[in-house]
């Protein structure tokens, strides 16, 4: 599934690479990881984006190739953080029904 598909959409992003930490809000949201082409790798949530990120960079599983290679973009959406348990199940669940599975890098996370 392309983060195009995404709903709600999520229209920002910066690069998967340390040197974005600081362009990432530090407030809550629901993000997705995509490779060079869009695809969606992960879908997560938090109740601030800037610290996970870092987090996620701090990871080996989230920086290994996956089947579809590796994270290239940390897409975002700003959500009060009331929101984001349901619209993290609403990503998800849109991404089970056109793919049949979990994003690849959700199925690595214990």
């Amino acid at each position: 599934m392309k983060v195009q598909e995404c709903s709600p959409t999520m229209q920002n992003r910066v690069v998967f690479i340390r040197h974005s930490i600081p362009f990432a809000p530090a407030i809550a949201g629901c993000y997705c990881f995509a490779n060079i082409h869009d695809d969606v790798l992960y879908i997560g949530q938090t109740d601030n984006l800037q610290r996970r990120l870092g987090q996620h960079l701090d990871d080996p599983r989230m920086t290994s190739r996956t089947s579809l290679g590796l994270v290239s973009w940390f897409y975002y959406i700003e959500l009060p953080e009331c929101d984001l348990r349901v619209t993290e199940q609403r990503l998800v669940g849109n991404y089970m029904f056109k793919e049949g599975s979990l994003p690849p890098l959700n199925r690595m996370v214990p």
